[in-house]
């Protein structure tokens, strides 16, 4: 799969040498339990062979000695697996990729379409603290020429934020701003009408308290650097004006930005759902300390 020029604000942040180092590590591991199980089971099989004939001597009865068969032989079989499972659950424990942070977006302030209203309200970003939020842009000639590949997304990302609302600790939102073919924001509330009929339509569970359409200076969440690149004025420089409304931001609960990504795409949209997945996963592991 074709990686953008600009994805140098992916978090592909894992090297080669550091997998390789860690696969290193679980073999390994394998190698030392495994030696140990080998162990186990050769020093258990002595002991019940040397206890056979022990046992008429030591034991009082038969019944005694038959329990002590049983319960050597549970460890014997059950033992070593126990042991095996114990280790690596606790050795390999949140063992995973964790995404690069680069660095919390401005409180920038927007205004929220509300559907049911038909009117607007005004927002600030750090007004979604708590909840993981994707950013995108949108156009009323969706789905046929859309900056954001609405069948794919709602397959591979808006269903499973639909299927999991009721999980507090799993909530995701999506901002999408309504912009015109040059990237620049939509102020006319009718369009947002039509946006919002677009969505319920081609979305049979569309939730607007999940996926929100707003309005306002939507640029400035994609005037954001790293490693000395600019992705609002590269991606203009390289494919043109409004290039970069393909784009999908990933931020996590505190409004840092720890993924960008194209939005027309397929593989690309189902490497974003890779990415939240394990950004859920790391809350999910601080949670656990």
């Amino acid at each position: 799969m074709e990686r953008d020029d600009l994805i140098e604000y992916s978090l592909h942040a894992h090297h080669d040498e550091e997998q390789g180092k860690k696969i290193r590590k679980k073999i390994w591991m394998v190698t030392a339990l495994l030696t140990i199980v080998t162990v186990v089971e050769v020093a258990l099989g002595a002991y019940i062979k040397q206890s056979s004939s022990a046992w008429p001597v030591v034991m009082e009865s038969k019944a005694k000695r038959g329990k002590l068969k049983v319960l050597v032989a549970f460890l014997l079989v059950f033992g070593p697996a126990a042991t095996l499972i114990f280790i690596s659950t606790r050795g390999c424990q949140h063992s995973f990729q964790k995404l690069e942070d680069f660095g919390q977006l401005p409180n920038h302030t927007f205004s929220v379409y509300i559907p049911e209203k038909d009117s607007f309200e005004s927002k600030k970003l750090h007004d979604f603290h708590g909840d993981i939020v994707f950013i995108s842009t949108i156009q009323t000639s969706c789905p046929s020429k859309c900056q954001l590949s609405l069948f794919n997304f709602r397959e591979l990302i808006y269903n499973h934020i639909f299927e999991n609302k009721r999980k507090k600790l799993k909530q995701v939102r999506i901002i999408s701003f309504l912009t015109d073919g040059n990237g620049n924001p939509i102020t006319d509330t009718a369009a947002f009408k039509t946006m919002s009929e677009i969505l319920k339509d081609n979305i049979p569970n569309y939730d607007p308290s999940l996926w929100t359409l707003a309005m306002g200076d939507v640029k400035s969440f994609y005037n954001i650097e790293s490693n000395g690149k600019n992705l609002l004025k590269s991606s203009e420089q390289e494919y043109g004006v409004g290039a970069y409304q393909k784009y999908l931001l990933l931020l996590d609960k505190e409004s840092h930005l720890r993924m960008v990504l194209p939005a027309n795409k397929e593989g690309e949209i189902r490497v974003m759902f890779e990415h939240l997945a394990l950004l859920q996963k790391e809350y999910d592991k601080n949670r656990s300390e």
